[in-house]
C-alpha cells in the first residue's frame, strides 16, 4: 500500500485526509487567531520581517522536515496543502488555494529573482505538479506563469482542479422532501471574523427585515458585538463540528457576503447541504453559486481580485489587506440593502431555490463524493 502524507492546517483538510486514509498532521491554523506555537519576541520580529520582505519564502530554503517536525523520507507522496512549493527529496504535489500562496502569500515576493528560484524548484523530478482549489485558483496561477513567459511549464505541471472538501452534515431536517412556501425562516452566518465577512451588514439586514417577516439569524462568530440585535442569536465560533452541523441542518438560508475570501468554506458547508445561499462574487464563489438559481450573488465593494486574471489587486500580504479592511470598515448601507433584497427574493421563491440548490450541489464537482473520487483518481495517476 502506498504511503501518502498530507499537511492539514485546517479542519476540513484533516477530514479530507482522514476520509482518504492518508497520514496527516492537523495544525489548527486560524486566520485571525493566535498560533499555538510560542516564538520569542526577537525571533518573531525577525520572522515577520522576513515574511514581509521581497526575499524568497522560508519554505523554499528550510527543509520540509523542520516545518512538519516529521521524517517523511519513507513516504511515496506528500500533499502540501498550503499553496506552497517546498524543499524536500520526497515526491510531492502542491494544492493551491491562491497563486500568491506559492510566493509566501506576499505579492512583494513575486519578482524576477524569486521566479527563477521558484522555477528551479518546480523543475525538480520529485515535484509532480499543482492541484487547484478552483477554476479561479487555476486561472490566477496560469496568469502568473504567463506574466513570466512560462505558460508551457505551467501546462506540464497542471494536474487539474479538486475543490475543497465540505462534508454533508449528519443531521438533516426534511432531507428527502422539498419544503412548501413558508413564513418562518432561519438564516445562518458563520465566520470567526464578523466584520470582514459581511456579518455586520447581515445582522442589520435581518433586524430590519424582522419587523415585516418572521426571520431569525444564527450568527456563529468570534467578533465583538457592541449591542443586542433583534432576531439574532450569537453562538461562539468553535470547532464543535456536531453542534455546527446541527445548526446548518436546521437553517434555511446561508448568508456569507464576504469582503475578502477565496473559497468561503462555511458557505460551501451550507451549499453541499442543499441550502440556498447569498454571498459576494469574490474569487471562486461564483463557481459555487449560480445567481438566481441556487442562491444570489451581490457585488463586493472592495474588489480584492481582478475579475479576469483572478490575481490580487492589492500589494503585499492578503492578511494585512484583510486586517486593514477590518480596521477601517463601517456598515456598508448599500450592501445591507442588497442583502435584504436577496433574502426577500429567496424567501418569496423558496421551494424553487431549495430544489435548485439540492440539484446543483448533488451534481457539482464540489460535492464531497466527487472530491474524494477525484483525489483517489489523482493518486492512482501520480503514485506509481
Amino acid at each position: 500500500m502506498k504511503k501518502i502524507y498530507m499537511r492539514t492546517p485546517r479542519i476540513w483538510m484533516s477530514e479530507l485526509a482522514k476520509d482518504l486514509n492518508l497520514d496527516y498532521k492537523y495544525e489548527n491554523k486560524i486566520m485571525f487567531g493566535k498560533s499555538r506555537v510560542s516564538i520569542s519576541g526577537v525571533k518573531q520580529a525577525l520572522y515577520n520581517l522576513f515574511k514581509a520582505s521581497p526575499l524568497p519564502p522560508l519554505e523554499w530554503i528550510v527543509n520540509y522536515k523542520l516545518i512538519t517536525g516529521k521524517d517523511l523520507s519513507e513516504y511515496d507522496l506528500i500533499v502540501e496543502s498550503g499553496s506552497k512549493v517546498i524543499r524536500t527529496k520526497v515526491n510531492y504535489i502542491s494544492y493551491v488555494e491562491n497563486a500568491i500562496g506559492l510566493f509566501g502569500f506576499n505579492s512583494k515576493k513575486i519578482n524576477k529573482i524569486n521566479w527563477y528560484l521558484f522555477t528551479q524548484l518546480i523543475k525538480k523530478s520529485n515535484f509532480k505538479g499543482f492541484v487547484f482549489y478552483s477554476k479561479a485558483s487555476r486561472t490566477a496561477t496560469m496568469n502568473l506563469f504567463m506574466k513570466f513567459n512560462s505558460l508551457s511549464l505551467f501546462k506540464d505541471l497542471d494536474l487539474g482542479i479538486i475543490y475543497p472538501y465540505a462534508k454533508v452534515p449528519k443531521f438533516k431536517k426534511n432531507s428527502d422532501i422539498l419544503l412548501p412556501p413558508k413564513n418562518e425562516f432561519k438564516a445562518l452566518f458563520c465566520s470567526s471574523s464578523l466584520v470582514l465577512k459581511g456579518g455586520l451588514e447581515t445582522i442589520v439586514a435581518i433586524e430590519e427585515l424582522s419587523s415585516e417577516h418572521d426571520i431569525e439569524l444564527i450568527c456563529i462568530t468570534n467578533g465583538n458585538i457592541s449591542r443586542t440585535y433583534a432576531n439574532t442569536e450569537f453562538v461562539k465560533f468553535s470547532s464543535d463540528r456536531e453542534k455546527y452541523e446541527s445548526i446548518i441542518a436546521n437553517c434555511d438560508i446561508i448568508i456569507h457576503p464576504t469582503f475578502f475570501d477565496t473559497h468561503a468554506l462555511s458557505l460551501l458547508d451550507g451549499l453541499v447541504s442543499g441550502k440556498p445561499a447569498i454571498s459576494t462574487n469574490t474569487f471562486a464563489i461564483s463557481e459555487y453559486i449560480e445567481s438566481g438559481y441556487n442562491g444570489i450573488l451581490i457585488g463586493n465593494p472592495y474588489k480584492p481580485f481582478d475579475d479576469e486574471t483572478k490575481l490580487p489587486k492589492f500589494t503585499g500580504s492578503p492578511l494585512c489587506f484583510a486586517i486593514e479592511i477590518e480596521k477601517k470598515h463601517v456598515l456598508n448601507v448599500k450592501m445591507k440593502n442588497e442583502i435584504k433584497v436577496a433574502i426577500q427574493s429567496i424567501m418569496s421563491n423558496y421551494p424553487k431555490f431549495q430544489r435548485n440548490s439540492r440539484t446543483f450541489s448533488s451534481d457539482a464537482e464540489f460535492n464531497p463524493i466527487n472530491v474524494l473520487k477525484n483525489w483517489n483518481q489523482l493518486f492512482e495517476k501520480v503514485v506509481k
